[in-house]
């Protein structure tokens, strides 16, 4: 089974999709979904394009992503929300389940605490898939939210 997690965001949207066969798991690739345009309709319409592109090719059965978190700016959380209901849309599209996990979920399952900031969340992508390099925040968010997922299985 593949599962696609993606943390979306309107300047990157990161992802990793892992391959789950009988209780183990195993990425097999992850990386940047790049937005482009100058207002919010263009930038939407690219992070479609590209996580749609992606689901075509990879065909996943499960989608895991992020829930709302308000943060600082409700501005820049309707902006986020904007880019999560894009990416909800092309995960029924494709007619793939979807989960969603909050961050502060996410970043206990990952490294044990509800508050990690988001280098200690690249550490622990990295250490724990053996990455020769630390991977981008996105990124990182990305395996996170696919790593939650999978303990949950």
């Amino acid at each position: 089974m593949r599962i696609i997690a993606i943390d979306p965001g309107t300047r990157l949207t990161g992802y990793a999709i892992f391959e789950i066969n009988n209780r183990s798991s195993t990425m097999t690739e992850c990386g940047e979904v790049f937005v482009r345009g100058k207002d919010l309709p263009e930038k939407l319409l690219a992070i479609h394009r590209g996580i749609e592109r992606l689901f075509r090719r990879v065909k996943p059965r499960q989608v895991v992503i992020e829930r709302p978190f308000v943060g600082v700016s409700a501005r820049d959380a309707l902006t986020l929300n904007a880019a999560r209901a894009v990416c909800m849309l092309a995960a029924a599209i494709s007619k793939a389940r979807v989960f969603e996990y909050a961050p502060a979920q996410v970043k206990k399952a990952v490294t044990g605490n509800g508050n990690a900031p988001k280098e200690l969340v690249q550490h622990y992508a990295q250490v724990t898939l053996g990455l020769r390099e630390r991977p981008e925040p996105d990124v990182a968010d990305a395996i996170a939210l696919a790593l939650c997922h999978v303990n949950r299985l």
